[in-house]
């Protein structure tokens, strides 16, 4: 069974509202611009939150550690830099 959206009534200045409008293309493609930009704004919290994960995780290591997994990475990575070559 699908899931129900729910629905919400936002008053806007008009100033925003003819913002919103013009960038969606019209008055009715302004419902799916909204959900796309709450959607962003979601992922983008989201991201922050794992970065701060990861963050902590590598302040968590010992320098010793976190050197020999940077020179992993420039090693990995070192393969992808120059690309394909000849």
């Amino acid at each position: 069974m699908p899931t129900k959206e729910a629905q919400i009534n936002v008053r806007l200045p008009s100033d925003l509202d003819a913002w919103l409008e013009a960038r969606a293309g019209g008055k009715r493609a302004k419902p799916a611009l909204v959900r796309k930009i709450l959607e962003r704004e979601r992922a983008r919290e989201e991201e922050q939150q794992l970065r701060a994960l990861f963050d902590a995780a590598w302040d968590s290591l010992s320098a010793e550690e976190q050197s020999g997994l940077r020179a992993e990475r420039e090693e990995w990575m070192g393969g992808y830099a120059g690309g394909s070559g000849s």
